[in-house]
């Protein structure tokens, strides 16, 4: 199976068989679940006691924000510090609720582009989406990693030993897709940081034709 290929009227694409784009789909929606499930605040934490909205709304915002209780989940909203905890929380505290979203964000569009995919398999991604699109699939494979005891480079390796003489069945279909999203995800990448160096020569040489776009530069 061929990775993503550049989209004629721009953009990139990539043919996908029906079983296949079901199937990304289906790990794509539980990875935006997990992402959705995750708490706000600490539970732990004391409940707003102003009564006055704008008050209100300050507290929450100050609330500490809960470490993710799934390990995958941990993967995806990451600690800011492993050493400092006091950082890890005020950082957590800042940002996770949006990360969380941005992430969301990448993986809908990710699942609108493989329910969109044409009649011959196709699926399309924009340009402008194609950043968060990687990282949807990266943070997909970033689930199915923690699912597999996926740490390091030797376990990758034992797990395509694993898929070359078969084995759980379920782990399998697991580490098949942990595969096919890698492969996905390294050929959208390529293509996107091959059109980033061709974007900036242009810009060094001064526009398409190789002359500055300036009309003061002559």
């Amino acid at each position: 199976m061929r990775g993503f290929l550049r989209a004629r009227h721009g953009g990139y694409r990539v043919r996908l068989r029906r079983p296949v784009r079901e199937n990304v789909a289906v790990l794509v929606e539980h990875t935006a679940e997990l992402l959705e499930l995750s708490d706000r605040t600490d539970p732990a934490a004391a409940p707003p006691t102003d009564e006055h909205p704008l008050a209100r709304l300050e507290q929450e915002l100050e609330a500490p924000v809960a470490v993710p209780v799934d390990p995958a989940v941990g993967r995806l909203l990451p600690p800011a510090s492993m050493d400092d905890e006091e950082i890890a929380v005020e950082f957590r505290r800042l940002t996770q609720t949006s990360l969380r979203e941005s992430k969301t964000a990448g993986l809908r569009r990710l699942r609108t582009a493989l329910e969109d995919a044409d009649a011959q398999g196709w699926v399309e991604v924009p340009s402008a989406d194609a950043p968060a699109v990687a990282a949807a699939l990266t943070d997909v494979r970033l689930v199915l990693a923690d699912r597999l005891g996926i740490r390091t480079d030797e376990d990758v390796e034992h797990l395509e030993a694993l898929m070359a003489v078969g084995g759980d069945e379920n782990r399998h279909w697991l580490a098949a897709c942990f595969a096919l999203l890698g492969w996905l995800q390294e050929s959208l990448v390529g293509l996107m940081l091959e059109d980033a160096r061709a974007a900036a020569d242009v810009t060094r040489r001064g526009g398409p034709s190789g002359r500055s776009s300036d009309p003061a530069a002559g």
